[in-house]
């Protein structure tokens, strides 16, 4: 019986891959060692003596198949997970401290700037006569400064200023060339153009409220948009006329963000703070965004946003981090404030399968979800 086990045990090791034997042989390892004075009822009295043979004979087979893992894993130029484990213990504690502590200094690093924003190097020309403005739109550029894409979309706006109409660009040049501060500079510039706004609302002499407040962040512009909305939300109650104490304040605008592939990642270690925040303290917001570019943190819908994914409409010859810009500025017209009776529920993504002209695109979404 034992020459049978073993010539079958044989055979199973020249039939299976070395994974598939190691189950077998394992199995024979867990055989009790025979004893006279305690025999065991789970093998047949004429096995015992076949059982110290088997067990020698099944390490012998484990060593070698682990020989032969070995050699092939130094043939394909691998090392095992032991190996590994051993290599790893081997290096310093301190070395392996130095990735977090990079991380520590990035965020560090990102946030050292954002206290010391100096509002005299920002350009944001509010409208002198805010007495007409009714309906204000806003716009925070990308990294680096106002482009061609930048100045094409403020082209299209100015063409429909009316006298209680107006578009202002906000030029942070100075500080969106820093990719790793900008996250931070850019909320506290939203903060000081909504403290601006809050301003010129005390000191507005006229009856006629600002009705419509929208603001347009691209890229990592979202931060400084989504932020003065934010400020906005918080502080507007505390705001007023000269004659605030006599009357009560004036009502809150109605408040709209659009964003142009948003940067999400704040600082080094949130990555997910676009997803969080974007489009909270809007009544409407939208999302403008593409799929498939290299740029992180940008290619996700925002929850709270109805999102346009526009990915599979842009022509080849333009960069997938600049196509929603470059959509947007061509259809101006999903700028408009959308009314209430036309608001899609916050998270709807819809995405655009065209291949034709853009304005049918705009009219032919083929495909909505509503998450």
């Amino acid at each position: 019986m034992g020459a049978f086990l073993m010539s079958s045990m044989q055979r199973t090791v020249h039939a299976f891959a070395p994974r598939n034997v190691f189950p077998l042989v394992n199995q024979v390892l867990r055989l009790p060692a025979p004893s006279s004075s305690s025999p065991s009822s789970s093998l047949p009295p004429s096995l015992w003596s076949s059982v110290p043979f088997l067990r020698q004979r099944a390490l012998l087979i484990k060593r070698q198949m682990s020989k032969r893992e070995q050699q092939q894993q130094q043939q394909q130029g691998g090392i095992s997970r032991r190996e590994f484990l051993e290599w790893i213990q081997k290096i310093p504690k301190w070395i392996l401290q130095i990735p977090i502590l990079l991380l520590l200094a990035g965020e560090v690093y990102s946030r050292s700037e954002e206290p010391f924003v100096d509002s005299s190097k920002i350009q944001f020309d509010y409208p002198t006569n805010n007495n007409d403005v009714q309906h204000l739109t806003i716009l925070f550029h990308g990294a680096g400064g106002p482009d061609e894409n930048v100045k094409a979309l403020m082209t299209a706006l100015e063409k429909r200023n009316t006298n209680h109409h107006h578009v202002v660009l906000v030029d942070w040049s100075v500080y969106s060339k820093d990719l790793l501060k900008a996250s931070f500079t850019g909320q506290a510039i939203g903060r000081f153009v909504a403290k601006t706004i809050l301003s010129s609302v005390k000191k507005k002499k006229s009856t006629t409220p600002l009705e419509t407040l929208h603001v347009v962040g691209i890229s990592v512009g979202a931060f400084g948009a989504d932020a003065t909305l934010t400020y906005l939300r918080q502080h507007w109650s505390s705001s007023s006329n000269d004659n605030q104490r006599q009357s009560s304040p004036p009502p809150i605008p109605r408040l709209q963000e659009t964003l142009l592939d948003p940067f999400c990642l704040r600082g080094v270690l949130d990555g997910r703070y676009g997803q969080r925040q974007y489009g909270k303290a809007a009544d409407y917001a939208q999302d403008f965004y593409n799929t498939d570019d290299p740029v992180v943190s940008t290619n996700d819908a925002l929850p709270h946003c109805i999102c346009t994914n526009v990915t599979p409409i842009r022509p080849p010859e333009i960069f997938g981090h600049d196509w929603p810009l470059v959509y947007v500025s061509k259809h101006v017209e999903v700028l408009d404030y959308v009314p209430l009776e036309k608001q899609l529920p916050r998270g709807t993504i819809t995405v655009l399968h065209n291949d034709d002209e853009m304005k049918q695109s705009k009219q032919q979404p083929s495909e909505t979800i509503s998450r």
